[in-house]
């Protein structure tokens, strides 16, 4: 027998950023292929030791693909993801980090089995 593996997809709520923002739902693939992690992790650690603007626009692609897996109306385009990260640069430059360590820990779990309480 031949087992298939969906993309399954969770979501994250932004309340759990900011009680104005609940029920804000984004949705993340939490089963991607080891290969999309770990290029993105690469492109990650570029970041921060040589920020190119190719290594910044393959990263925001490879994590739209991450948020564009699940329902239609809760998808990041790469466009989405540039306007997401000006938008909230002056007024919530913390939201950018909080982002993307929620996306991470939250495949992380799915990679490990960790249950929600």
């Amino acid at each position: 027998m031949k087992l298939t593996f969906p993309k399954i997809v969770h979501k994250i709520d932004l309340g759990e950023y900011d009680t104005a923002m609940q029920g804000q739902l984004v949705e993340v693939w939490v089963n991607p292929p080891s290969e999309h992690l770990v290029r993105m992790g690469e492109l990650n650690n570029k970041l921060v030791d040589d920020p190119t603007e190719e290594a910044r626009q393959q990263y925001v692609e490879l994590l739209s693909d991450l948020l564009s897996q699940g329902d239609k109306s809760t998808h990041f385009n790469a466009h989405d993801l540039e306007e997401l990260i000006t938008g909230t640069a002056d007024t919530d430059p913390r939201f950018w980090v909080w982002f993307q360590v929620r996306i991470i820990n939250e495949i992380n779990a799915h990679r490990v089995g960790l249950k929600k309480a």
